[in-house]
């Protein structure tokens, strides 16, 4: 890999990591695009420095980063792939979440020919590759973590798909068609039934990544 194709993967990894936090939390975190990323905050601080030059990102007082309109639109292409990489790992090859999620991580910088023969393989809708903000379509469902006690929802999507997050689902069978009763919440936990069976509680933090609609 030359230097220049070794910078521009650095860019689009550090810009399609900022836009899965984005998509979940508002911004991303030093700390959090670290251990996405494996690398030390340093490494990050730095490099984020250089995506700010640049005009990718910009800070959020006391919060972290957020992209530009030029670093988004970067973003939105990379995320696109990698969810049309994850679909075909996970439906095609059935992998799980996690697995699925990291070799996606690799194949998302793969030639256009490729997502475009996957796209017609799989026969996908472009409205299933839709990787705008969550927050932004309202009807397509909300975070668990606004859900209410009682109520029973459905998991529609997952944004945000952070590392410990996924480990998290796939350990407690937490995948798409989910249905979750909500049974209580907590300020660092709810406590929710999945299936009419097993009664787990679920971080709040992981609760922002999970999309639902209630039944």
């Amino acid at each position: 890999m030359t230097d220049l194709a070794k910078s521009s993967r650095i860019v689009e990894d550090y810009l399609a990591t900022i836009y899965r936090l984005e998509e979940a939390y508002g911004y991303a975190r030093t700390s959090i695009i670290a251990r996405e990323l494996g690398v030390k905050p340093g490494t990050v601080s730095k490099i984020l420095g250089r995506l700010e030059e640049k005009g990718f990102v910009f800070r959020v007082k006391y919060r972290g980063v957020r992209l530009t309109e030029k670093g988004r639109s970067i973003a939105v292409r990379i995320a696109r792939k990698h969810r049309i990489a994850e679909k075909l790992l996970s439906e095609i090859l059935g992998l799980d979440m996690l697995l699925s999620h990291d070799v996606a991580h690799d194949l998302e910088h793969s030639p256009d020919e490729f997502f475009l023969k996957a796209v017609e393989k799989m026969g996908l809708e472009e409205s299933r590759l839709d990787v705008e903000n969550m927050a932004e379509a309202g009807s397509r469902g909300k975070p668990l973590y606004y859900a209410t006690p009682g109520k029973e929802y459905i998991v529609f999507e997952f944004v945000g798909e952070t590392r410990d997050a996924l480990k998290f689902f796939v350990k407690t069978g937490i995948r798409h068609g989910t249905k979750i009763l909500v049974c209580s919440t907590g300020s660092s936990e709810m406590e929710v039934s999945l299936n009419g069976k097993s009664t787990i509680r679920i971080p709040r933090s992981y609760a922002f990544q999970i999309i639902v609609k209630e039944v």
